[in-house]
């Protein structure tokens, strides 16, 4: 079973929620809303979402994302 993760921020915290996220054998892929350049750099898992796709800060538009990103 593999799952897909959407972390929504750019700062530290989210930071290392991805960093041990990259780290599980449960996960397959991350998404970071920003994101950020070092999250961007932790691993094939972890992949920045820019401004040009989402808006972190529109919370509908993200919960319905989400589930999108889940089923991929």
């Amino acid at each position: 079973m593999s799952n897909r993760v959407l972390v929504i921020g750019s700062g530290g915290r989210e930071h290392a929620i991805c960093w041990k996220l990259e780290q599980s054998p449960l996960v397959s892929q991350i998404y970071a809303l920003p994101g950020s350049f070092g999250i961007g750099q932790l691993g094939v898992k972890c992949q920045n979402l820019g401004a040009d796709v989402l808006d972190a800060k529109d919370f509908e538009v993200s919960a319905v994302y989400a589930p999108e990103v889940r089923r991929g």
